[in-house]
């Protein structure tokens, strides 16, 4: 009885459990979908397989709601890519579903769907598409399943899109793009996938259409309000997209001003740098915010395989954006972590670091360790991917690492292996290029080599690409044209022209340039309005590329067929108006708005913004950890608010872009009969300079149009630079190839180029006088001058001169040297360099006394330790309309000095230079210190020293003094080409005032004060021809 009381009790506890065991699978389903909804999926996987363990034991298999956990578990399962046993969950769930309720039923067309979802995920489209089908079917026959249609048919349209099924997949994406809500992401996705097919069918109007619908959605969305960091990054990349770089900057500065979890931190920096890397071509700013977004990365998930990879996307940004120490930084701290590292990926991420090391070795000619890296490439290609593509790239770049280190032998032969594998491959285009290289290396070594020949099968393959190009920039042009920016239908324009040059279809390319010149100039117009000085200059970098096409072209025309295509110089001469001193312009035209608004305000709001850019720029040099960056870009942003807002009043209170609109028409109508408008300009068309020729663009009254005039190579004006007999010479080729257009002539204004920015040649003899001494000869910045005539009084004078260079403390100065040889140009810099100056001092005390007895309102000369640095600086923000420096003057820089750099390497000397002070009063005021002051009152500076003229010459002008000046506001600059004498200097300055106060023109002035010198024995062309006066007219 008793054994049979245990039984009885122990089978109660089994059907207990037995009936607990639903009530048990139920509660961990509920669990585990409150899991997966989380997003916790390998945490949902394992509740959902117990659940389904509980349903068996429970005897439940045959459920809907073991069928659902099966469904589920599915799910889970496909969430994290664990594709087998996701389609055996899924499969079990339709099978489930098909027996118990039947294939017109809501939960099998989940399934069904589920499974071709996961088929398409795994790239086995021709099962997928199939199973879609028929998933879409049932849906359309079972009312409480229609709710499915439209990721059904997204599913359909994605499967044969990525299957290259372009018609089949438009006509699933379109029936999608009319269900899903236009506020979900599904359909900004859709709208892309159906303008991509559109696309490859070449079906313009389909991609119109699907342009057009995308935009109706995005103005309705912007009505809306916009509180949440989603809805402001997505207007930020919306307004980006279009070009409106106004409100997408505004829109990002609003983001990173909302209070952000740290994972939209990293969200917010990543979108920010590429848009600063891919729409701004910011290089250095996207650097920068991608190491932040790096550190926030490191923050949130450790040092993981995908923080290394955002140090190697910040380390290319900071390589191509010039900052090789950085770039070098980050580059090898992640080499170090790929050495380490033993994932599977590690040999071949670490050869792309080594690969992007190697580049920045070669941009520091550092060419010892680029062959190191580079070699090291090498190694690991000829034993990973022998023979192929990244093998071929890695020999070519030892090659040419090997090239740049002139070591030719070692570089023949890499480059003839990475020519034979391109070869093989078919690379045509890269076999070219390598072609070219070894045959530079051959000569170089003097090799034997033959004729260099153009590969006929490159040749084939670039002229199909260039078609290529052609056709696509045609079909997206009017696409560019209404829904984005002024600048991308310029660009696009040019890509056609360009292409068509490249193809040698000479009048087809003048014809879409004729389009590209007023595209170019609206779209710039557009952009500076809004746009920081250096975002300025990066716009201006893009469209260098098709600046230089038309170089070519117009090359062909003026050697081929210069009246064949007459338009062709009449563009020149409007891209050279464009062109010339565009960035400077810019930057002192905005400056002329704000101050000629009369609002104190924004006047100050203004020095403040440029006082800041400039802390920035020093502030950022010196951060070294990753605190001090953060700062940086803190107190950058802060400063970018402000841009806006001086951008914005300028706006309202006038165009500062006005100048880009001026041309050849508005020039020749400022032309007076009697008067010569001459342009030189450098076409770009060659890599050496005398492959690069030198051309005179000429305008005169009742032309035309302008008339093209070769004049020479940049060579040869390179080599007339250091030519002695210079100014002796009984004639000159320059101007001899003009006489048709000069001769008869009273006045001749010129804008130079190249290197005659750096030769005096308005001296230059013709017909055995000094070209000055025959006409009215006035040099011009850009003859757009010309448009934008200015007269100022001469009132307030501040006159330099007799400095003291040594400190005034000292017990004894430095003897001047009082010969008649002395120059304002001995030294440069390095202490106790500059000597007395004993001339100045009269020239100073005679100007003064010239300027007084011409009723001038106010004359201070600054001499002795009374001529300071701070002194000269002081002059910043004031009335003064003319400056007279008598002083030593220098340019310490070489061929290799950049742009940037060759602002602090242009100087002149003050009041104890030769000890250095303070760093604001040091003695040394540079170009760059000029270029930070406001001399807008100032119509005349004279730069009585030496080389005040010359710098660093880029493509938008002179980088030293005469910049600086120029950028400061000064209107007429008169400053020196090469070193100068003392006493010749001062007796040239005293005789040009006394005409100039007698009322001559400063060119007519000038003239008068050379004839003064020569005769009073100076007749060497190095004591009269040395200066000239720039933008007088």
């Amino acid at each position: 009885m008793k054994r049979f009381f245990l039984s009885l009790l122990a089978l109660a506890a089994v059907l207990t459990l037995h009936a607990q065991q639903p009530q048990r699978a139920e509660a961990l389903q509920a669990r585990a979908d409150s899991l997966l909804n989380a997003g916790e999926f390998t945490e949902a996987q394992a509740l959902f397989r117990q659940a389904c363990t509980a349903y068996e034991a429970a005897g439940r298999t045959q459920t809907r709601e073991a069928a659902q956990c099966w469904h589920s578990l599915g799910l889970a399962y496909f969430r994290t890519n664990s594709t087998q046993p996701a389609f055996e969950a899924t499969a079990r769930a339709m099978q489930l579903r098909e027996k118990l309720l039947g294939k017109h039923s809501k939960e099998y067309i989940t399934s069904l769907g589920n499974y071709a979802i996961g088929l398409t995920n795994t790239e086995d489209y021709a099962q997928a598409i199939p199973m879609l089908q028929e998933a879409i079917a049932l849906a359309e026959q079972v009312p409480d399943a229609a709710e499915r249609l439209p990721g059904f048919y997204f599913q359909l349209g994605r499967s044969h899109y990525l299957a290259k099924q372009w018609r089949d997949a438009a006509a699933a994406l379109e029936r999608a793009s009319h269900m899903i809500p236009t506020t979900e992401k599904a359909f900004e996705t859709c709208l892309e996938m159906l303008y991509s097919c559109y696309e490859e069918m070449d079906d313009l109007e389909g991609m119109k259409r699907v342009m057009a619908r995308a935009e109706e959605v995005a103005q309705e969305e912007l009505k809306k309000p916009c509180n949440e960091p989603e809805c402001m990054l997505e207007r930020a990349q919306y307004y980006a997209s279009h070009e409106d770089f106004e409100q997408a900057k505004k829109h990002f500065l609003q983001l990173f001003a909302m209070p952000l979890t740290p994972a939209w931190q990293l969200r917010a920096q990543q979108a920010y740098s590429e848009y600063l890397a891919f729409t701004l071509h910011d290089f250095q700013a996207a650097a920068d915010y991608t190491e932040q977004a790096m550190h926030t990365h490191e923050a949130l998930h450790g040092k993981n395989k995908d923080y290394y990879q955002l140090m190697h996307r910040a380390g290319v940004f900071y390589y191509i954006g010039h900052d090789h120490t950085n770039a070098l930084r980050l580059l090898q701290t992640e080499e170090a972590y790929h050495l380490t590292s033993s994932q599977a990926d590690a040999p071949k991420a670490l050869a792309d670091c080594r690969r992007e090391i190697g580049k920045v070795f070669n941009a520091m000619k550092r060419y010892d360790d680029a062959i190191r890296y580079h070699t090291a490439v090498l190694q690991w290609a000829e034993q990973a991917e022998p023979q192929t593509k990244v093998h071929a790239k890695a020999l070519e770049a030892v090659g040419n690492a090997e090239k740049y280190a002139k070591r030719y032998d070692a570089s023949i032969p890499h480059l003839q292996a990475a020519q034979s594998m391109y070869e093989a491959l078919h690379m045509t285009e890269e076999a070219q290029q390598v072609a070219n290289s070894l045959y530079t290396c051959q000569i170089y070594a003097k090799r034997e080599h033959g004729a260099l020949q153009d590969n006929v099968d490159a040749k084939a393959e670039q002229r199909r690409k260039l078609r290529s190009i052609i056709a696509q920039a045609k079909q997206t042009l009017e696409l560019t044209d209404t829904i984005m920016g002024g600048l991308s239908r310029a660009s696009d324009i040019g890509i056609i022209a360009g292409s068509y040059c490249m193809l040698d279809e000479f009048p087809a390319s003048a014809e879409w340039y004729a389009q590209y010149v007023p595209a170019l100039r609206s779209g710039l117009r557009h952009e500076f309005r809004w746009k920081t000085g250096h975002e300025r200059m990066l716009a201006w970098e893009q469209c260098e590329t098709s600046r230089e096409s038309f170089d070519e072209l117009f090359e062909h025309v003026l050697t081929t067929c210069p009246d064949s295509l007459p338009h062709v110089t009449p563009m020149a001469y409007d891209l050279a108006l464009l062109s010339k001193g565009i960035l400077l312009n810019s930057s002192i035209e905005f400056s002329k708005v704000i101050a000629a608004s009369g609002n104190a305000a924004l006047q100050q709001l203004y020095q403040r913004t440029m006082a800041e850019e400039a802390r920035l720029q020093q502030l950022r040099q010196q951060a070294g950890t990753e605190a001090q960056r953060a700062e940086v870009l803190t107190l950058a942003r802060e400063n970018e608010k402000r841009q806006l807002q001086l951008a914005g009043q300028c706006a309202e209170l006038a165009d500062f872009t006005a100048y880009m609109g001026i041309g050849w028409q508005e020039v020749q109508k400022a032309l007076k009969q009697g008067d010569v408008a001459i342009e030189f300009v450098v076409l770009s068309t060659g890599i050496l300079d005398h492959d690069k020729h030198l051309v005179a663009l000429v305008l005169c009254p009742g032309m035309q149009q302008p008339q093209a005039v070769r004049v020479g190579s940049v060579a040869e004006a390179t080599a007339m630079a250091g030519h002695d007999a210079l100014f002796t010479a009984t004639d000159t080729p320059l101007w001899r190839s003009l006489a048709p257009w000069v001769d008869g002539k009273q006045r001749i204004f010129f804008s130079p180029d190249g290197p005659l920015t750096g030769i005096a040649i308005e001296y230059m003899p013709y017909g055995g006088r000094p070209l000055s001494e025959q006409f009215e000869v006035w040099r011009l910045s850009s003859t757009k001058e010309l448009c934008r005539p200015r007269h100022a009084d001469l009132q307030r004078a501040a006159l330099f001169g007799d400095i003291d260079y040594n400190d005034a403390s000292a017990d004894s100065q430095e003897q001047a040297d009082s010969t008649a040889l002395a120059m304002r140009g001995q030294g440069g810099g390095e202490q106790g360099t500059f000597g007395m100056l004993e001339a100045t001092r009269a020239e100073v005390n005679d100007i003064a006394a010239q300027l007084r007895s011409a009723g001038l309102q106010q004359v201070k000369p600054i001499m002795a330790d009374a001529a300071t640095e701070a002194v000269f600086r002081a002059l910043s923000g004031t009335r003064v309309n003319l400056i007279h420096i008598a002083s030593h003057g220098a340019w310490r820089g070489t061929s290799s000095t950049k742009a940037h750099e060759a602002m602090t390497k242009s100087l002149l000397a003050f009041a104890g230079a030769n000890f250095g002070g303070e760093a604001d009063n040091d003695g040394i005021v540079t170009a760059a210190d000029v270029a930070d002051m406001d001399l807008r009152q100032c119509d005349l500076v004279v730069l009585s020293a030496c080389e005040t003229g010359l710098g660093h010459l880029d493509a938008d002008g002179v980088y030293g003094l005469q910049r600086g000046f120029k950028n400061a506001g000064v209107h007429t600059l008169l400053m020196s080409l090469k070193e100068v004498y003392d006493t010749s200097t001062a007796c040239m300055m005293s005789a040009f005032y006394r005409h100039l106060l007698a009322g001559c023109s400063k060119a007519e002035a000038l003239r008068r004060a050379q004839q003064a010198v020569r005769q009073a024995g100076y007749t060497e062309p190095a004591h009269w021809a040395s200066f000239i006066l720039l933008d007088a007219f």
